[in-house]
């Protein structure tokens, strides 16, 4: 039995779903390092934790290592997050409602359990 090969559509898709997650990962180890990095060299503990996307980020631009963090565990949430909107959203163009259905589904356990993450 032989596998069959993906099409040049289904190529790109795959190519642009791992290329997503590379770099979500890139940017959040990136980020998280240098949280890391400020920690060590300022010398202080962070007790500062933001619950905000907002916050977070005042925090990066103002060289917080506490900003770092939690712009760079936000990233990791937001990574598969991203990748699974952009297969849906490639789904909705092509319309593959074989395609649709599951990453719909993956999409909203991804959102519920940020959402459980969140309020908890």
């Amino acid at each position: 039995m032989s596998e069959r090969s993906p099409e040049p559509d289904d190529a790109k898709l795959y190519s642009l779903s791992a290329w997503l997650l590379r770099v979500g990962n890139a940017v959040s180890i990136a980020l998280l390092a240098a949280g890391l990095v400020l920690i060590l060299v300022s010398g202080s503990r962070t007790a500062h934790h933001s619950r905000t996307l907002a916050e977070a980020w005042r925090g990066l631009l103002r060289a917080e290592p506490a900003g770092f963090l939690n712009v760079g565990l936000q990233t990791v949430i937001l990574t598969p997050i991203v990748a699974s909107a952009s297969i849906c959203l490639y789904a909705i163009i092509r319309k593959q409602r074989s395609l649709l259905i599951p990453s719909l589904l993956v999409l909203g356990g991804l959102v519920l359990s940020l959402w459980i993450g969140i309020a908890w």
